[in-house]
């Protein structure tokens, strides 16, 4: 049998080679497309996660109030300086350490 331009239903070697490079290219660009339409989907996740993170109603680290700032402040200048002025007036919660058993161990810390 021949087509209509006179061949026996062989392909040439150019028109066989065109024809897998195109298949090729289509089947690249459908797996493009799919990767793009994962990736958004992943980005959509993302997006919404981030969104219930911050009306979850927690605060930041960075925005969180310190309730212990003159505790902080008068340990700091007593540990770089020896002022213990500030220690003075502040009242101290009563802190002790037990050296009998090596579990309890640890080091003893103005909050």
């Amino acid at each position: 049998m021949s087509d209509t331009n006179g061949h026996d239903g062989a392909l040439s070697p150019a028109e066989d080679v065109r024809r897998a490079v195109t298949g090729f290219v289509t089947q690249m660009k459908g797996f493009q497309a799919e990767i793009e339409t994962k990736f958004q989907q992943a980005e959509e996740r993302m997006n919404m996660l981030d969104r219930k993170t911050l009306t979850a109603g927690r605060t930041p680290l960075a925005g969180a109030t310190d309730v212990v700032a003159p505790h902080k402040k008068a340990f700091n200048a007593y540990v770089r300086s020896g002022d213990d002025d500030g220690l003075r007036g502040l009242h101290l919660e009563g802190k002790a350490l037990s050296t009998a058993v090596n579990s309890d161990g640890g080091y003893l810390v103005d909050p």
